[in-house]
């Protein structure tokens, strides 16, 4: 018999094993995180490899909040490398005061944003350039 678990499940073992050592979950996530900063801070000092491998970490996140924004390989490709060109230029403008995904996650957002809005604007001027062509058509047509 399968038990379904709610969202507030909470494992009792907070233990995973890493390479055959045991440790606390909590220790890896404060691991992965105090990697991460370390990351951020070298691709602030201007380390570009510290900078591809942010790139390499969350290129995927990015890609798929753009996919699930768009529905098309490759607008979503275009608004990946739009987020980590204005990642690298405004790098030095994280302070870390939350998580660099969090972070990211909004620039990814507002990158995905104006991106449709920009589409949306660039559709009705061109849906009014097409009215007004048809109306010059049709008053040709009656002279």
């Amino acid at each position: 018999m399968s038990k379904k678990h709610s969202k507030s499940f909470k494992p009792e073992n907070r233990e995973v094993k890493i390479l055959g050592e045991e440790k606390d979950i909590k220790d890896v996530q404060i691991g992965i995180l105090d990697k991460e900063n370390e990351m951020v801070e070298k691709a602030q000092r201007g380390d570009i490899k510290s900078f591809e491998r942010i790139v390499f970490l969350y290129e995927g996140f990015v890609y798929n909040l753009a996919y699930n924004m768009f529905y098309n390989q490759l607008d979503a490709q275009d608004v990946t490398q739009e987020v980590f060109i204005k990642v690298y230029k405004n790098i030095n403008s994280f302070k870390f005061n939350s998580k660099f995904k969090t972070w990211l996650y909004r620039i990814a957002t507002n990158t995905c944003i104006d991106e449709y809005n920009k589409r949306k604007k660039e559709n009705k001027k061109k849906c009014i350039s097409y009215k007004q062509q048809n109306i010059d058509y049709e008053i040709a047509w009656y002279i």
